[in-house]
């Protein structure tokens, strides 16, 4: 009876481990090389990154005016990029879209504030249920070189584009 125990015991753990193994990490890390041509990048690409700070850790000029007006909010900053781009007739169109979403004790007084900043001559839209504004750039069809990419990075099986560092990590891009 005993062995019988062991030995159940031991096809349990074998079974378990056989499992383990099937579920893991099935994707195979990235092997990253330079963009050498716009052929490896044909095609749209689509890439979202989304950044959270406090707005005392970005504003350098924050004092103790500004700590009575916002408190402790922060700020998730959304990056939205699209590219399409037709490596034949070297051109790229893009569509960014900033969008900011603020929190915190003080949201609700400071807000109207902020609302009244002046944002130049193309102003966000706002969204006041969820207190945050959105900018979208439309490049339109533009021109491009060669070299524009020299600085990007493509995955071993092109479906994956790395911008350089920017807001302190990389950026990337995946092929729609």
């Amino acid at each position: 009876m005993k062995k019988f125990k062991v030995f159940g015991l031991l096809a349990l753990i074998l079974a378990f481990g056989l499992i383990l193994a099937g579920c893991g990490g099935g994707e195979e890390l990235d092997t990253w090389t330079a963009v050498t041509s716009l052929a490896q990048l044909n095609g749209t690409w689509k890439g979202v990154k989304s950044e959270t700070h406090t707005l005392k850790e970005l504003w350098s000029d924050w004092d103790k005016y500004s700590e009575s007006i916002f408190g402790n909010m922060s700020r998730e900053h959304i990056f939205e990029a699209v590219w399409a781009i037709n490596s034949a007739a070297k051109t790229l169109s893009e569509t960014i879209v900033n969008t900011y979403i603020f929190s915190g004790e003080k949201i609700d007084s400071a807000w109207d504030v902020m609302k009244t900043w002046d944002y130049g001559d193309n102003p966000p839209t706002f969204n006041d249920k969820n207190h945050s504004y959105s900018w979208t750039y439309n490049s339109g069809t533009q021109s491009i070189v060669d070299g524009l990419f020299k600085d990007f990075q493509i995955n071993q099986n092109g479906k994956k584009l790395k911008w350089p560092s920017w807001l302190k990590k990389d950026f990337f891009l995946t092929k729609q």
